[in-house]
């Protein structure tokens, strides 16, 4: 090794300073952002889009789902593992560029067809955004501190709502959806350069070791495999491993049926509203997306930092599931007033309020379940745990509940047809937030605050 490869080395395994994890933990949050931005177009233009295909609800949620997960799931496994063996900074890089490419050719689709195939290549290019993102910020924070980290990184999605949601309405008002899709994927191509270009690659598990790993209390489920490597086995042994980890199996089926629940929400809450109580795309966008976003992110940030402070403060590791897992409860309570509420009003603040106390399960559960894995998996960790949700989640939820709406709008009309399918959402919440409570027990492990 010449001395500039080993002055590079030495870099890599050195602990970042603050401000320079925090600037690459805001380039990966604003690449998070682009990321939801390019699929929140789509749901908030759901309704233009259809009519401008001449498309049905099922096949709206065919587009909004299948065209993209399963070419997020196809790519995204080996993906993620070429992220947990190469250089996590230039796949993310290429993703980014990729994915933004695809959705402004969005905008130039003129059938169905056309939409399906520009769909899909929005798919594979988001299958390398978040999994290197995770695994790059477990190596720039300790674990202590990922918590927070992740709650971050996961809020600012929802903040694509809150500041891209009015640009794309706007956009859409003044020149169509069609222009609205160039706006919303022209700024990733920038920013997937800049992340190539200043984000230093670091080595992995070079912070697990600042820490002191958490230890399984008495009669609790044995440890995680904190800091273990994996070296070179191959796909299924990192599978076997990852899935023989009892409490990564816990989050990966709650992350499934909670991920059915959010699909169908994010999916219909427009075209429910407009349907339901007549409001319109300025609406949608200007209104509806900003404040439920804005719940969304308080409660993604309350979610991190309340179960980390409570994990500190108890010396007890269950805190991370059974905070959330109680919020969601609450959750689903108000969705059924966001789903029955008399006006849009009622609707509109049942519906923010469900999203805040839902969003509580964001960044405790993803951040548990990297801790539940060897360092060297923790990219696949996260595309499973990212499969689990979009797989089923923006393909099934949506796909069901189109296809009630579809089935019931000769019987109930427009509005109700949409109400009633709707309730599939708050079913999955409940079932979701209950196993999480009846598996707590598998999290208990005495935390040392350090």
């Amino acid at each position: 090794m010449n001395a500039k490869d080993q002055a590079a080395s030495d870099v890599a395994a050195r602990p970042p300073s603050r401000p320079y994890a925090l600037y690459v933990l805001g380039l990966l949050a604003i690449g998070n952002i682009f990321n939801t931005l390019d699929r929140l177009a789509f749901t908030l233009l759901l309704e233009p889009i259809k009519e401008d295909l001449h498309a049905t609800d099922t096949q709206m949620s065919l587009l909004s789902g299948f065209a993209f997960v399963i070419f997020y799931t196809v790519f995204g496994i080996p993906i993620a593992r070429w992220a947990d063996k190469w250089v996590r900074k230039t796949i993310l890089s290429i993703g980014l560029v990729g994915w933004s490419i695809m959705t402004m050719l969005c905008g130039a689709a003129g059938n169905f067809w056309q939409m399906a195939l520009v769909r899909a290549g929005v798919g594979i290019g988001e299958s390398a955004g978040i999994p290197p993102s995770l695994s790059l910020i477990t190596d720039y924070f300790r674990r202590r501190e990922r918590a927070q980290a992740i709650a971050v990184f996961q809020t600012t999605a929802v903040l694509a709502m809150v500041i891209g949601s009015p640009m794309v309405g706007l956009v859409a008002s003044l020149y169509g959806w069609r222009v609205a899709f160039f706006a919303a994927g022209a700024p990733g191509v920038i920013l997937g350069l800049i992340v190539f270009f200043t984000v230093r690659e670091p080595l992995r598990g070079r912070m697990d070791h600042l820490d002191p790993a958490p230890t399984a209390a008495p009669g609790a489920a044995a440890g995680h495999g904190h800091g273990v490597e994996l070296g070179a086995e191959g796909f299924w042994a990192s599978l076997r491993v990852m899935f023989a980890s009892k409490p990564f199996l816990v989050l990966f089926i709650a992350q499934v049926i909670l991920g059915l629940a959010n699909g169908i929400t994010a999916t219909w809450t427009p075209a429910f509203m407009m349907r339901v109580h007549g409001i319109d795309i300025p609406w949608v966008t200007n209104i509806l997306a900003p404040t439920w976003g804005a719940s969304g992110i308080l409660g993604g940030l309350a979610g991190g930092f309340m179960s980390a402070h409570l994990v500190r403060k108890s010396g007890k590791g269950e805190w991370m599931i059974l905070l959330p897992a109680l919020a969601m409860m609450i959750g689903v309570g108000l969705q059924l007033g966001f789903i029955f509420g008399g006006t849009v009003w009622i609707s509109l603040a049942c519906g923010c309020s469900a999203s805040f106390f839902m969003s509580f399960k964001n960044a405790p559960i993803i951040a548990e379940a990297l801790e539940a894995v060897p360092t060297s998996t923790r990219s696949l960790a996260g595309a499973m745990m990212l499969i689990g949700a979009n797989v089923l989640g923006q393909g099934f939820g949506p796909l069901f509940t189109g296809m009630i709406s579809d089935y019931l709008l000769p019987i109930l009309g427009k509005a109700d047809a949409i109400r009633w399918a709707f309730m599939l959402a708050p079913g999955l919440g409940a079932i979701g937030g209950l196993f999480l409570l009846v598996n707590t027990r598998v999290f208990r492990k005495t935390v040392a605050d350090s």
